[in-house]
């Protein structure tokens, strides 16, 4: 009787354990998101999307316009490009220290923690920043173009790990700017202005009404597609840790990130 009793606890108490966890996850999606913007499907694993949503995130990486566009290709079972992972470290650690042109080894090794905790490495030179005698210098490199987010699906594979799926734009340095031979996707972005009445300079919010609507595929030609996993943190300033991260064309061929 005393090894059932002892059981019907254990039983409870991962009973409890987990529902604190699922209430502690809900929590934190209804702090960054808002309650009315989260919606599970019936199954409990899909999240409705909704223009409130798409928009989030489209926001979102604009303001932190390299977090996700510049994640380095990686998985559970596939360590990522080092040169990726570098350039990637330096623009998380240098958005929060402006124009830092030196890391240590140390702060080096909590940025990779605090973004991509499951990523392991060993300290050594890329071709964007050069290592010696514990610290990280950097080269010289720029980021051109601009990347535009488009959420498709949002799911909880775990209790704690959500796997989003976007389409995204890529528009190269001034490329909305050329009105004598537009690109196909600039021409588009001007006829929808002038339709909708929108400032014709104000390029970030044409494109967010364009990427919140269903058709947005029938306006623009979007680049690639980005798939990642993450976990939520519950910190506003740095919502999320990155489990993973893959992108490929429309047409399935891969994507590689040194093409920006």
């Amino acid at each position: 009787k005393m090894k059932r009793k002892l059981y019907i606890l254990a039983v409870l108490a991962t009973m409890i354990c987990a529902a604190c966890t699922q209430n502690a996850e809900a929590t934190k999606a209804e702090k960054l998101w808002d309650g009315e913007k989260v919606q599970l499907s019936a199954d409990g694993q899909s999240i409705e999307l909704n223009q409130d949503l798409i928009a989030w995130f489209y926001n979102y990486n604009n303001d932190n316009w390299a977090e996700m566009a510049y994640l380095p290709e990686f998985a559970a079972d596939r360590v990522p490009d080092w040169d990726d992972l570098m350039r990637y470290v330096y623009y998380m650690y240098e958005k929060d220290h402006h124009l830092a042109k030196k890391i240590s080894e140390e702060d080096f090794r909590e940025t990779v923690q605090k973004y991509l905790p499951e990523v392991s490495f060993t300290d050594a030179p890329s071709m964007y920043l050069d290592y010696q005698n514990g610290y990280y210098t950097v080269k010289g490199f720029d980021f051109s173009g601009s990347n535009s987010f488009r959420l498709n699906s949002l799911s909880l594979v775990q209790e704690d790990v959500y796997l989003a799926e976007f389409a995204v734009l890529h528009l190269a340095e001034a490329e909305t700017a050329e009105t004598e031979n537009p690109t196909p996707n600039a021409r588009a972005i001007h006829e929808f202005a002038a339709k909708e009445g929108l400032d014709p300079a104000d390029e970030r919010q044409i494109l967010k009404n364009i990427l919140v609507r269903e058709d947005y595929g029938d306006i623009l030609e979007m680049t690639y597609n980005l798939t990642a996993e993450f976990r939520l943190t519950g910190d506003k300033d740095a919502p999320f840790q990155y489990l993973s991260c893959h992108r490929q064309y429309p047409d399935g061929e891969e994507y590689d990130l040194k093409d920006m």
